[in-house]
Formats: structure tokens, C-alpha cells, sequence
């Protein structure tokens, strides 16, 4: 446990003595405007920033996450998201993580940052109690399970996915669950402490769930069930499985809140066309990139700018420390035991499925529902878990039985090494040659420090400790590098643009466009609660897509591809029906004339759209269409007028009196108006249609029909009356 608090200690000193936060923040002020007009003045070349590659963390689970805590603490259910994609569902999209347990912390502290950055150390001290456990479990020597859990903590799935806040906290629980298997199956307390292993056992596969991040539980799951798999076979006791089929069961009940509304989203989101071509180099792990296991940075490091591999950096690391894969490859040469054949076997599996193999490929072939839209290169997860298990497996050998240093595997590494040095030298890879250098200085010191056992007795201990001591140093410098921490004043700082969206949004319903992806990037509005047509999540409604891509390409086609792949970004404010999402503001590097010019923050223009329609009006007619490619085309019509008439599925065409109707109150999970009109009439709300909403006028239930094939629309009988619309 002393290496595991030494390494968190000095990798996460940035934020303990210089109070700097492990999350990229740096972006948002150094790639972004207005953020780096805001900062021009002292930085007129920007803001220097560490790692532009994982830019995700501050555009999409940041702000989710803090979205959703709001809500929780102010009393409401996180279901909806009223700032992306004209509307989009929060709860439903799985990675704001809504119920995951340790979000306790957030009720605990009113500071949102400070508890951010404590659940990012969470990760790594969770992570590496978890797996210490578990291999203190299996009896292995003390120094194996220092080395096992180091490998595990600092590899390269680890360190690339740490600051998402989501991903690794999904995988920290899986040694946790493995333990508690053992201990319900081998039986090794009496009551009652037998009784609690169960109630852990579900508790882990629930906060992995909730984790947020669904492609690595189904890793987690996939492995509890096959490891339960070996160990009853193993030791004959059948009967338990009755009760871990209970135990599963009952976490499947536990997770119906978070898992109904997430599968709803998908059944209706574009997830099935909006993925990038499976056939592409980086979509499977590149052969190539196995290079990564020993030579992290052989390709550069996109925390140097000098990456030049297959993009991208952060899916393909593998890396688990120099030391650590010497001894996973002693373990799978050198032992002959029950262990090392589960994980030696679970990590050939796992590397059959992230290569480029016809097996890996066969789930896109036929387009198996949810394989075919997972990216198979993030198994990498379950190579590095094994990998370090298996280099635990390895140091207990050596240790215990091996009369000999593991120079064999040892002699492998630095002969890979070599010849990699070799080759870059005569390829002209000067990038690859720097960072050769150190794995195989590192590789050659732990070489040398086995021999040195054959040569002075009773040195051993003392030569793993070394050891030890040289692998902290060896994953320290690689997360370090990779990894950035940020002045808390990068965090979403306003400036005088937003500052006035800010102030606009508190007195009247409307949304922003960004006519530019450096401009306001898509989901950064979240933590302004600014509205925005533009959104970023690989979760998104099909008709959403279909409508921007229909919008952008001018004409009624909604065929895929669209353009566009998780990231909506409508910019073509020239359309007759750009006015339907409700855009009154518009930021541009480009002027204007015929708008009308609100202020300039250095490049950044900031105009007020005049063809804007308000966020919710009274139409004079309704269009019926009989489905969603009949309304589409009937808006590109001729005669349809977006101000004064509506498409609307399966209603009927009709003249109705035109009214008003005004906003009171507009929340993240209801919307409340004011109408009034001589006769009946057909209200527009330019709000995401989704099947959860409700409607009522005067308490009383009415239906939502789809309008303008995105949008929500009611009728609403004459007179004055009171209108909610509710999720």
C-alpha cells in the first residue's frame, strides 16, 4: 500500500500543493474562443495547453455530470437536457451517471471542481485497493501484488481515460466483483461475514453501471460471468449458482431506473447510422500499435504535439510498465497453474478482439445489435487488467519457486527494443528514436538487476524492491506526461460575450449558434446554461440528424451518412428553416452586414438573428402528414410559411385562429405558458419532440403530436388557459 500512496501522492501534487485540477481545462481557454480573445491581451498567441486530445472531459461528462447534480440538489430527476441538440434526454444518454453512489460526495460539498477532482483520485485509490485486494486474495507474495496493482493503476487504459471521470470508475469495480466471487464460492467465512460478501458482490456491479460508461461494463459483466464460469467448475459446487443467479437478477432490478430510460434513448437515437466505417485503420487496434507495450510514446505523444500513429493515441496505449511486462511474459512462459491459464487465455481473447482478426470483424459483418456499434480497440481495458495480473502471477514465481532470474522474457523485451531502435535509425524515425531510448535503458536496468541475483546471494529481495522502485519511477513519468492538471480559473471562465448570452437567457427563451467549431464548441454552452441547436454525444435523436442534415444540405433528403458523426453543428443560417430553432444569437469569425452587430470580443463577432422564430406560437394551419418522410418533404414545400403554418404527423390539415402565448417558466424538466385565443388553436413549441414529455392545459392531459418532424405541438382550446409541458 506504501507504493500505491506514493505514486497518487506525486502523480496528483499538482492538484495537492499547487491546487490544480486534473481535468483539461486548459483547452477550453487555449483551442477556443471567445475564451482565448478573452485572454489575448496577456496571451496574444494563447494560452499554452497540455493535451488537445481528450478535450472530451471538459465538453461532455464535465458539464453533464454538473448538470445533473444541479438538478438532483435543487430536488428534480436529471431527465432532461434543454442545452444540446435543441433538447435532448440527460438521464437517458447514461454518461451523466446520475445514480452513481459516490455522486454522495457532491451533496456532501457545495464546491462541484473540488469534488470533480477528489472522484478523479477516487479512481486510482479505489482502483488500486481493489486490485491489491483481490491479488492478495489469490496468495500471492506481497511485492506481486505491489507490482500487479502499479501495473494496473498507471497502465495505459488507466492513465489515457482517468480524467473522463467515467471510464475508469467503470472498470475499478471489476476486481472488486472477482474478489467477492471467490469469497461467496470458496466459502471462507462463517455468518455472519459470509452474508456480506453477497450484498458487495451486487454493489460492485451496480456502481460500475452507474458508473457511466456502458461499453466497458459490458466488460466487467462479460468477465464476472466467465470468471464465475471457471471457478465453479473448478471447484464443483454447482449450488451456487442458483445463488449468483439471484444476485444477478437482483442487480439487474437495481438498474432498471438508469437502464430503461438509456435503452428508450437508444432505440430512438441515431447510434445504428452514425458511426464511423468499421473497415477504417483506427477503428480496431493496429498491429502496429502493439509496439505500445513496450514503447509507449513510439508513435509520439499528442501531450508533445508529435504524435504521428494512426489516431488515436488515447484508444491504443497499452503500456503497463516495463518491469510489469517482463514478468507477465515470465508468468505465461514460466507457470503451469490454473491462474495463469485463465488470464494467459482471457488475454489472448482479448487481443483476438481488439486486432483486426476475422474473428473481431464478424460482429460488423452481421451487424450484431450493440457489438457492431461498440469501438473494439477500448477491450484494451481487459488486456491491460489481465496483463497486470498476470505480471503479479509472474514476480510470485520468481519469488517463490524460480531458482532462476526471468532473463528469457527479460532478453525479449530488449531485443524487441533494439531492433525497434534499429529500425527507426535507418527509417529516419527521430520522434521514435528519442522515445525508445528510455524503455530500453529501463529494460536493460532490469536486466541487469535479475543477473545481479545469480551473482551475490541473497540479494533477491533487495533486487525486487529495486525493482519496484523502478517501475514506480517508470509509470510516474509516463502518466505525468500524458496527463494534465489546470488552474481552476480554466474552468468555463466568463467572458464579455457569454457574460451577455448569460444575463439574455435569464429574461427570454432562445438559443445560440456557433457559425464556427472553434467557436463556442458544442456542449461548453451546458455550463453556461446557454441553449444551443449544436450538441456533442455519441447518444442523439435519428430525427434530430435527419433534420440537420436535411437543413444543411438544403433540400428534403435524410439519407446517411450526414456529414456529421456525434458532433451537430447547423450553421447554414440561409435556410428558410433555420428560423425553427429558435437562433435569435449568432457567433461568427466572419461579419455580417445584414445582421445586426450586438458586440466584438477580439475575433469573435456576436449578431442577432433576425428571422428567429419565437419559442413557442400559435399557427394559422396545420399540414397533415401520414409519416415523418411526408413531413420532411411537405417543409421544403413551397407553400409552407414556418411562421404561420405546421407540418403535424397524423393530426389533420386545418385553419385554426392564431393566438398568444408566453413563456412564464422554463426549466430544465418543464415548461409552463400562458395562452389565449378567440377559438381553438394549435401551439408550436420549438422544443425536441421525445415521447417522455407530457401535456396538460389546465391540469388536464393532452396529446404532443410531432411538429415540423422535429418539434412538439398541442392543441389548445380557446380562451385563456395554463399549458405544461412536463418530463
Amino acid at each position: 500500500m506504501i507504493f500505491l500512496i506514493v505514486f497518487a501522492a506525486l502523480f496528483y501534487s499538482p492538484l495537492i500543493l499547487e491546487k490544480k485540477l486534473p481535468i483539461p481545462a486548459d483547452t477550453i481557454v487555449g483551442l477556443y474562443h471567445p475564451w482565448r480573445d478573452y485572454f489575448s491581451k496577456n496571451y496574444p498567441n494563447g494560452i499554452p495547453f497540455k493535451n488537445f486530445q481528450i478535450t472530451d472531459s471538459v465538453r461532455q461528462q464535465y458539464p453533464w455530470r454538473s448538470l445533473s447534480i444541479d438538478l438532483i440538489k435543487r430536488g428534480e430527476v436529471p431527465r432532461w437536457n434543454p442545452y444540446s441538440f435543441s433538447g435532448t434526454p440527460l438521464l437517458g444518454n447514461f454518461q451523466s451517471a446520475v445514480f452513481y453512489p459516490l455522486n454522495i460526495l457532491y451533496l456532501l460539498v457545495s464546491d462541484f471542481a473540488s469534488v470533480w477532482a477528489i472522484q478523479v483520485v477516487l479512481q486510482t485509490v479505489l482502483g488500486g485497493i481493489f486490485m491489491w485486494a483481490y491479488l492478495h486474495n489469490l496468495k500471492l507474495k506481497p511485492q506481486a501484488q505491489v507490482l500487479g496493482t502499479l501495473a494496473w493503476v498507471g497502465s495505459g487504459f488507466f492513465i489515457a481515460w482517468l480524467e473522463w471521470n467515467t471510464v475508469v470508475h467503470v472498470a475499478i469495480y471489476l476486481p472488486l466483483v472477482l474478489l467477492t466471487i471467490d469469497e461467496i464460492i470458496l466459502e471462507k467465512h462463517s455468518p455472519p461475514k459470509s452474508i456480506f460478501w453477497p450484498f458487495v458482490f451486487v454493489g460492485a456491479l451496480v456502481s460500475s453501471f452507474f458508473a457511466g460508461y456502458l461499453q466497458p461494463f459490458f466488460y466487467v459483466f462479460i468477465t464476472s460471468l466467465v470468471y464465475l464460469s471457471a471457478r465453479v467448475w473448478q471447484t464443483k459446487k454447482f449450488q451456487k449458482l442458483l445463488l449468483f443467479s439471484i444476485l444477478y437478477v437482483l442487480f439487474f432490478i437495481i438498474s432498471l431506473p438508469q437502464l430503461i430510460p438509456t435503452l428508450s434513448f437508444i432505440n430512438l437515437s441515431a447510434r445504428d447510422v452514425d458511426q464511423a466505417n468499421w473497415t477504417r485503420p483506427d477503428w480496431f487496434l493496429p498491429w502496429q500499435n502493439l509496439i505500445q507495450l513496450v514503447a509507449p510514446d513510439f508513435f509520439g505523444n499528442p501531450a508533445t504535439l508529435n504524435y504521428f500513429g494512426v489516431w488515436n493515441y488515447q484508444e491504443f496505449v497499452s503500456f503497463i510498465g516495463t518491469a510489469p511486462l517482463v514478468f507477465a511474459l515470465a508468468a505465461l512462459f514460466m507457470r503451469r497453474d490454473k491462474k495463469t491459464l485463465f488470464w494467459g487465455a482471457l488475454l489472448t481473447l482479448t487481443l483476438v478482439f481488439a486486432l483486426p482478426t476475422p474473428i473481431a470483424r464478424l460482429p460488423y459483418v452481421l451487424k450484431l445489435p450493440f457489438l457492431s456499434t461498440a469501438q473494439p480497440s477500448r477491450i484494451i481495458m481487459l488486456v491491460d487488467f489481465a496483463l497486470a495480473i498476470l505480471a503479479a502471477l509472474g514476480l510470485d514465481h520468481y519469488l517463490r519457486k524460480s531458482p532462476r532470474a526471468p532473463l528469457g522474457s527479460t532478453l525479449i523485451v530488449v531485443s524487441a527494443l533494439a531492433l525497434l531502435l534499429i529500425f527507426t535509425y535507418k527509417s529516419g524515425l527521430l520522434v521514435s528514436q528519442r522515445n525508445l531510448i528510455l524503455p530500453l535503458v529501463i529494460t536493460v536496468v532490469v536486466f541487469f538487476l535479475l543477473s545481479v541475483v545469480h551473482l551475490v546471494k541473497k540479494t533477491k529481495s533487495v533486487i525486487v524492491l529495486a525493482i519496484l522502485i523502478l517501475t514506480l519511477f517508470d509509470l510516474l513519468r509516463f502518466a505525468t506526461k500524458f496527463e494534465p492538471f489546470s488552474p481552476r480559473e480554466y474552468l468555463y471562465p466568463s467572458t464579455k460575450i457569454l457574460s451577455f448570452l448569460e444575463g439574455k437567457a435569464k429574461e427570454e427563451v432562445f438559443r445560440v449558434a456557433a457559425l464556427d467549431d472553434r467557436i463556442l464548441p458544442s456542449n461548453f454552452n451546458v455550463a453556461y446554461k446557454i441553449q444551443m441547436a449544436a450538441g456533442y454525444d455519441p447518444l442523439y435523436s435519428k430525427r434530430y440528424g435527419q433534420f440537420i442534415a436535411s437543413l444543411e444540405r438544403g433540400k428534403p433528403d435524410i439519407s446517411p451518412p450526414w456529414g456529421f458523426n456525434r458532433i451537430i453543428t447547423p450553421k447554414l443560417v440561409g435556410s428558410h428553416l433555420y428560423g425553427l430553432l429558435n437562433t435569435k444569437y449568432v457567433l461568427s469569425f466572419v461579419d455580417f452586414p445584414q445582421f445586426k452587430l450586438l458586440a466584438k470580443e477580439g475575433d469573435t463577432y456576436l449578431f442577432e438573428y433576425p428571422d428567429a422564430l419565437p419559442r413557442a406560437f400559435f399557427v394559422s394551419r396545420t399540414i397533415n402528414a401520414i409519416s415523418g418522410n411526408e413531413a420532411i418533404s411537405k417543409i421544403y414545400s413551397s407553400d409552407f410559411d414556418s411562421r404561420n403554418s405546421a407540418v403535424v404527423e397524423n393530426f389533420r390539415t386545418a385553419a385554426f385562429t392564431t393566438g398568444q402565448a408566453k413563456i412564464t417558466s422554463y426549466t430544465e424538466n418543464t415548461v409552463v405558458l400562458q395562452t389565449q385565443n378567440t377559438s381553438e388553436g394549435f401551439l408550436v413549441l420549438l422544443d425536441a419532440y421525445y415521447p417522455d414529455w407530457h401535456a396538460t392545459v389546465d391540469s388536464v392531459p393532452t396529446q404532443i403530436y410531432i411538429t415540423n418532424y422535429i418539434f412538439r405541438g398541442i392543441k389548445v382550446p380557446r380562451g385563456n388557459h395554463l399549458v405544461k409541458f412536463q418530463i
